[in-house]
Parts: C-alpha cells; structure tokens; sequence
C-alpha cells in the first residue's frame, strides 16, 4: 500500500520563506511584532506548500487549543442559535473553535458548564449568565488562570464585576415599545414576563412599569402573566391573559417567541391581530418578519453584539498570552436596540398602524 504524502511541516515553510521556525511561528500566531514583509513571505510558503498548523499539537504546548467556550441560556431560541453563529463566524476567521453549553436559565448547570469548559483548556470564555454576581467566583478563578472571561447580557449585566462586558440597552427599546403603543392609544396594556425562579428581567419589566406611570396609568396584576421563554409559554400565558375578563387591547411579551405564542392563542379565540389586539416582543428574530402580520419587536443589533464579543475575548486572550502586555482593565460595550414597527401594532380601535 502506498504511504500517504509527508505533510509539510513548520520547518518547511521556514526553508521555503527564508525565515527562522521561530519567526513562521509568530506569523502564524498572528503576532504583530513581525515586519509586513516577513508576514506576506510565510503566509505565501504556508500556502505554496499547503501547511496547515497542527493545532493539536499546538495546544498541547500551550495548554489551550485556539478554543473558546460560549454559555447561553437556551441555543432553541432563534436569537441565541444566530448569536451563536455570528460568534463562530468572527472566532473562525482568527482560527477559533466555539464550543457551545445550554443551561436552561439554571445557575447550577452554568456553574457545571464552566467547571467542563475550563477542564477542555479553553483560551476564552463568553457568558450569557442568568446570574452573574452567583458566577462571579467561578468565572474569577477562570480568569485568574489564563482564560478571558467576557459577559454578555442587558443593560448592567456583570456591573461592578472584573470582567469585559457587552451590554445590549433592552431597557431602552422596552421603553420604546411600550411608549409606541401608549401612542396609538392603548390603555388596556398587558406585560406577558418570561421568569425562571433565578432570573428577573429587570429591563423589561422595569419599562413596562416605568412607561404606565409616566403616562399616569396604574400597573394592575391581572394584566400581568408569568411565564417561560418558549412558544408554548407564550401560548399558554396568551390564553390564560385573553380569557380574563376586560382583557387588555395590547401585549408587551418578553422575547418574539412568547410573542408569537400569544399571536396562536389569540388567533384561536377568534381576536384579529391587530384590530383587536396589538402585540409586540423583543430580539428580532428571523421569523419575526415573516409572520402575517409581521410582528413589531424591540430589534438587538446581533451582528455588532458578535463582532464586540469577539473582538474583547480575542484581545483579552492576547494580551494574557504576552507577558509584556499588561491585562487591559475591564470593558464595557454599550450597543442600542431598535423599536421595528411592523403589522402587530395598531390604534385599539383597529386604525392603521403609526410607524415611529
């Protein structure tokens, strides 16, 4: 049987560039302390011999393995399954793997996923915590090891800890959502709250609430229904607030998918969207836009959420690799929300709906 081709190895394209193995190596590290014309030589080697970097055998030297771990609270939800591919999309092109853990919103699988992804010698980690002061420990002892732990969440989320943070102004966009149909009229306005036992959702309930009293409205408990962060959540929630007596004339829902789910419910008992009913959920999701009607949404911006998450885990995994880089000081990422008006949102009285 034939042998199968020598691979052409580190030596090789440092003899074909006319460099040192030391030199190709920072090349190939994406070092910036080597000359533009060292770089464009190795990286032409590299690619006339067809090298590829053992990176195995690499991360065995190093101890890590140009990976980086990503916890989020549910990868079924559309806004987390596109995060999750945008990340990958921008760690890929440094040459990163993402290894993905779900935790359910439940802050002792996320300390688990932690304890695993720090066991498979991850250079970086990106957290979407459901409680990030009871993490603040775990993710300490992670980062004090070498791994740059990066926090992603609404507005203030990680504030007062040690870590870079991208926080996304969903209190912001909620206000803006409950302002515009305070606009077309609605007085009757309901919150359907996606609450796991260990996460509030300050932003959101705090514009819902913020909204009715600066417009002198009161906050009643009937036109408020917990519930989970699923379709069938909302579903469930939606009925449950429809069947109450004096329902309201519009639903502020958590996210888009317990929006939807409350759109099914009302459709089933027979109220037409949005003459009857106005509704409106946050994230923006794909779906989002083709539902019939479209649904109105508070929009993340989700490519520059994965472009400022990879670019503070990529830096900080950097600078913990040079020792004569000092660790940059915590950074905080602000990024704004936007209000979609679409076809869910009318005035109470079934006028056509005002675009913001």
């Amino acid at each position: 049987m034939p042998r199968a081709p020598r691979q052409p190895t580190i030596i090789d394209v440092a003899r074909r560039a006319g460099y040192s193995k030391s030199a190709v190596s920072l090349v190939l590290r994406g070092a910036t302390t080597v000359s533009a014309e060292a770089r464009q030589r190795v990286l032409a080697a590299a690619a006339e011999l067809g090298y590829r970097p053992n990176r195995l055998a690499r991360g065995l030297r190093l101890a890590r393995g140009q990976v980086v771990g990503m916890i989020v609270q549910d990868a079924q939800n559309p806004y987390f399954s596109d995060l999750i591919r945008r990340v990958e999309d921008v760690l890929l092109q440094h040459d990163y793997d993402v290894i993905i853990c779900e935790t359910g919103q439940d802050v002792r699988r996320e300390e688990q996923a932690l304890a695993r992804l720090s066991g498979r010698a991850v250079d970086g980690m990106i957290v979407y915590p459901t409680d990030s002061r009871r993490l603040a420990a775990s993710l300490a002892d992670l980062q004090a090891g070498g791994v740059h732990c990066v926090l992603l969440g609404g507005d203030g989320v990680g504030s007062g800890l040690a870590f870079d943070r991208v926080e996304v102004a969903i209190h912001d966009g909620a206000l803006a959502a409950m302002e515009h149909l305070i606009g077309l009229g609605h007085r009757r306005l309901a919150f359907v709250a996606g609450v796991s036992p260990q996460q509030p959702i300050p932003e959101r309930s705090g514009a819902f609430q913020s909204a009715l009293a600066r417009h002198g409205m009161a906050c009643r408990d009937d036109l408020i229904v917990h519930c989970g962060f699923r379709l069938q959540d909302g579903y469930e929630a939606g009925r449950e607030l429809l069947l109450r007596p004096n329902r309201p004339t519009a639903v502020f829902a958590v996210n888009d998918l317990v929006a939807i789910g409350v759109l099914r419910a009302a459709r089933e008992l027979g109220l037409a969207v949005p003459r009857d009913l106005s509704v409106v959920g946050v994230d923006d999701i794909e779906l989002a836009a083709y539902l019939n009607p479209p649904l109105t949404t508070v929009a993340q911006p989700i490519d520059r959420i994965a472009e400022a998450l990879g670019d503070l885990v990529l830096s900080g995994i950097r600078a913990r690799r040079d020792p004569a880089v000092a660790p940059p000081a915590p950074r905080r990422i602000v990024l704004p929300t936007t209000l979609v008006v679409r076809g869910t949102s009318a005035p109470p009285d079934g006028g056509p709906a005002v675009a913001d």
